[in-house]
C-alpha cells in the first residue's frame, strides 16, 4: 500500500489548517462585499462571485438580498452557492500533489446600522462536501470524502 509509511491524519490536519487559516480572511470579504456597488432598498438583491478558498480552488456565487430596516438596523440575507474552480490545477504539498471537487452552500444574515455603516453582527453557516485526490507515487491516486461544516459568527462589541 502507498500510504504504509505516510499518516494520513498529518494530510488531515494539513488541509484542516488550510481550511482554518483562511476562513477568518475570507469571511471578512463578507463585510466588504455586503455594501453594494449602487444604492439599494429594500428587497433589491446583489451578487458577487469570488475565490472563496484559493488554496482549495473553491469559488462562491453570493447573493446578497436586502430583508428589512429595523430600528436603523438593516437586515441583509446572504445565500451562496460554493463550487470548484475548473481552472484549479491542485496544491502540492510535500511530495504529493493533492486534487480537489468540493462544491456546497453558505447561508447567513447581516446586521448593519444604516447610521454609522458599521455590521453589528454577521452569521455564516457553511457546509462543503467533495472529494479530495492524493497523488503520491500512485498515477490514479488515491479519493477521500472531505465534509466541512461550520457556522461563524461575529459580534461588534465596542460600539
Amino acid at each position: 500500500d502507498i500510504f504504509d509509511n505516510t499518516d494520513l491524519d498529518v494530510i488531515k490536519n494539513q488541509v484542516k489548517s488550510k481550511f482554518n487559516k483562511t476562513t477568518l480572511e475570507q469571511t471578512l470579504r463578507y463585510f466588504k462585499y455586503t455594501y453594494p456597488s449602487n444604492p439599494v432598498t429594500v428587497n433589491d438583491s446583489w451578487t458577487v462571485i469570488d475565490t472563496l478558498y484559493p488554496e482549495f480552488g473553491v469559488l462562491s456565487k453570493m447573493n446578497y438580498i436586502f430583508k428589512e430596516i429595523k430600528n436603523n438596523i438593516a437586515f441583509i440575507e446572504i445565500t451562496s452557492v460554493l463550487y470548484q474552480d475548473e481552472n484549479f490545477k491542485g496544491l502540492d504539498m510535500d511530495m504529493m500533489h493533492l486534487k480537489f471537487d468540493l462544491k456546497g452552500q453558505q447561508e447567513g444574515l447581516v446586521l448593519l446600522d444604516i447610521k454609522s455603516g458599521w455590521i453589528r453582527k454577521l452569521t455564516l453557516a457553511q457546509n462543503v462536501n467533495g472529494r479530495m485526490t492524493i497523488f503520491f507515487l500512485d498515477p490514479q491516486g488515491v479519493n477521500l470524502k472531505v465534509q466541512v461544516k461550520g457556522t461563524t459568527e461575529y459580534d461588534l462589541i465596542n460600539y
